[in-house]
């Protein structure tokens, strides 16, 4: 009897030494990926628990105060224009058809302001069946990324107005003489449709169009205006024929 009690104290003290240090090993990798400005979230999924670290909740302005511990908390946070495209995500790689999650998605903060985060993670451990049971993943604030992004697209449309609709020819060239892009304008100035010579370069486009001084003098293509222009020229006023 005393041997068998000697033996179950062991085990004991080796299980706590080992919880000690699974417990140790977890504070360490959850500390470096909040270093790392990721909050850090464990779902279990047979009892939908989910551990919310500290900077999750805190980029949402709930450092400190009460805050639920189930997946329900994240559905209800979420914009409702992203649950579905965010939660199919989720549920499709719980079911092995992906080899990670990952999505961007707006939650709601404590304030009612909705900030844009980007949300990544994996199954780590799966039943007998082959259910997936548990799902770690972090979740980073890209709020800021997401506004530049949107004043660059709404400067790009202002532009594409702009570039389409006025009746001077402009060509946006490239400084290895790949045109880029014609407005319409500049389309029909070189009697192109839409689809011809759009990104052909200065050597294409010469093989195709002739382009005089008013005196009758073919151009080269060193002597084009974009060409002098990338060499430093300035010139006003400068009138050719094609």
């Amino acid at each position: 009897v005393d041997e068998l009690l000697a033996r179950i104290a062991n085990l004991l003290a080796t299980s706590q030494r080992l919880s000690r240090k699974l417990e140790e090993r977890d504070k360490r990798w959850l500390a470096a990926l909040e270093a790392a400005g990721a909050g850090v979230w464990d779902w279990n999924i047979e009892t939908g628990k989910v551990f919310y670290s500290e900077l999750w909740k805190a980029m949402l302005g709930y450092p400190s105060t009460p805050f639920g511990d189930t997946i329900d908390v994240w559905r209800e946070q979420m914009h409702a224009d992203d649950l579905t495209t965010c939660f199919n995500a989720l549920e499709a790689h719980c079911r092995g058809e992906s080899d990670f999650f990952e999505c961007e998605y707006r939650l709601c903060c404590c304030d009612g302001d909705y900030k844009w985060m980007l949300g990544r993670g994996r199954v780590l451990e799966k039943t007998t069946d082959g259910l997936a049971r548990r799902m770690v993943g972090t979740q980073t604030d890209i709020t800021h990324l997401k506004v530049i992004d949107i004043a660059l697209r709404a400067s790009e449309r202002r532009f594409q107005t702009i570039f389409n609709s006025v009746s001077d020819g402009l060509i946006v060239v490239e400084a290895a003489n790949q045109m880029l892009q014609w407005n319409p304008a500049a389309l029909k100035m070189h009697d192109l449709d839409t689809s011809e010579h759009y990104s052909a370069g200065f050597p294409k486009l010469l093989e195709n169009l002739e382009f005089k001084t008013l005196d009758g003098q073919t151009l080269s293509l060193d002597e084009w205006p974009k060409a002098r222009v990338m060499r430093g020229d300035e010139f006003q006023n400068y009138e050719i024929q094609v």
